[in-house]
């Protein structure tokens, strides 16, 4: 899968969903549901590549971690915290 560097920054700075197709969209909204269910391996794979490509794109080594955890996380709130500690760091590299 390509990612394109400005995508993945679109996707985790401003949580753009706009540039997935529509069953990732879906599937990257559900993290959001309250409702104790694992977030899919297919939603962990997508995110945990994008982090990856800012992580390379940047030269921050630490983002790829957090892609780590995010590949490996087994529930939703983890999952969203990791996020929004990625979307911090990106807020601080890219402004």
């Amino acid at each position: 899968m390509d990612v394109k560097p400005e995508n993945a920054i679109r996707l985790l700075r401003n949580r753009d969903v706009s540039i997935l197709e529509d069953y990732i969209q879906r599937e990257v909204l559900s993290l959001f549901n309250n409702d104790n269910t694992k977030p899919s391996q297919n939603v962990r794979v997508i995110l945990a590549l994008n982090i990856q490509t800012c992580s390379m794109v940047l030269k921050k080594p630490e983002l790829q971690s957090l892609a780590m955890d995010i590949l490996f996380g087994s529930n939703k709130k983890y999952i969203i915290e990791t996020l929004d500690h990625v979307k911090k760091l990106l807020l601080d590299y890219t402004d």
